[in-house]
C-alpha cells in the first residue's frame, strides 16, 4: 500500500474512533475506507474489525471513571464479547458474505429508535443513580438483556456494522446507567468481539495488515479523545445524536441492499 493510502486510512481511524466511541458507529468511516483503497469487501471487513481494536484501547482508558462505577458488568460484557467474537469471525469465514443483508438495516434502525429510550430510573447523572440503574437491571431485565448482549458480540465479529448501536440500544432499555456509563459498556462489549475476532482472522490470513495497523492507530487517538466530550454532552443530546448516525447507517444499508 503506498504512504497516501496509508495516511488516508490514519486519518479515517480518528474519525472512526471517535465516531464509534460516542455514537456506536465506527464502521460508518472505516469499513468504506477500507473499500476505498481496494480492499475486498469480506476482507476489508475482517481488516476493519481488527483496525477498530484501537478504539477499544483508546475508548476504555479514556472511559475507565465510568468503567469503575460498573466493574461486574464490564466483566461481564468483556467475556461476552471475547466468545461472541470468535464465532462471529468464524460465521463470517464460512457463511455467506450478504446472509443477513436484507435485515440489517431494519434492526440498526430499530435499534437506533430503541436508544432514545429512558427508564423511567435514568437520569443523566452517575454515583448513586448509577447504583440504583444497575440494581433495577438486576432485578427486572437482567436474563434478556444478557441473552441480546450475547447475540450482538456475536453479530460484531461477523458484520459489525451497527453493532454499537444494537448494544447502546440493548443498555439503554434495561437501564443500566447514564449514557456515558452504557456507552462505555457497549465500547467494552463490542471492542472485545473485535479483539477475539481478531485472533480468528490473523489465523487465516484474512487481513490486510498496514491497512489495519493505520486504522488501528488512528482509532485509538480518536477513542481516547471521545469519552471526555460524551460525559460532558447532556445525556438527552448524546443519545438524538446515537439514533439519528444509526438511522444514516439503516438507510445508506437499506439503499445498498435493496436498490
Amino acid at each position: 500500500m503506498s504512504i497516501s493510502q496509508l495516511l488516508f486510512l490514519f486519518v479515517a481511524g480518528i474519525g472512526a474512533g471517535f465516531v464509534g466511541y460516542s455514537v456506536g458507529l465506527a464502521s460508518l468511516i472505516s469499513y468504506p475506507a477500507t473499500l476505498a483503497v481496494g480492499i475486498a469487501s469480506v476482507t476489508s471487513s475482517a481488516t476493519n474489525t481488527v483496525g477498530n481494536v484501537g478504539a477499544t484501547i483508546g475508548g476504555c482508558i479514556g472511559a475507565l471513571p465510568e468503567l469503575r462505577q460498573c466493574k461486574k458488568l464490564a466483566v461481564l460484557y468483556a467475556c461476552f464479547g471475547l466468545v461472541g467474537g470468535v464465532v462471529g469471525a468464524w460465521m463470517l469465514l464460512q457463511l455467506p458474505a450478504q446472509l443477513f443483508s436484507y435485515a440489517v438495516p431494519w434492526l440498526i434502525a430499530f435499534s437506533a429508535l430503541l436508544i432514545l429510550y429512558r427508564p423511567k430510573n435514568a437520569h443523566d447523572g452517575g454515583g448513586s443513580e448509577s447504583a440504583a440503574n444497575a440494581a433495577s437491571w438486576a432485578a427486572g431485565t437482567r436474563k434478556p438483556l444478557l441473552a441480546g448482549m450475547a447475540v450482538t458480540c456475536v453479530y460484531s465479529g461477523y458484520f459489525g456494522a451497527g453493532s454499537g448501536t444494537c448494544a447502546l440500544a440493548l443498555l439503554s432499555v434495561g437501564g443500566v446507567g447514564p449514557f456515558a456509563q452504557i456507552n462505555a459498556l457497549k465500547t467494552v462489549g463490542v471492542g472485545m468481539g473485535n479483539i477475539s475476532a481478531t485472533v480468528v482472522f490473523a489465523l487465516t490470513g484474512a487481513i490486510v495488515w498496514p491497512a489495519s495497523l493505520a486504522l488501528m492507530a488512528g482509532s485509538m487517538i480518536g477513542g481516547w479523545l471521545a469519552p471526555a466530550v460524551v460525559r460532558r454532552v447532556p445525556d438527552r443530546i448524546m443519545r438524538a445524536i446515537a439514533c439519528a448516525a444509526g438511522l444514516i447507517l439503516a438507510v445508506t444499508l437499506g439503499v445498498q441492499t435493496y436498490l
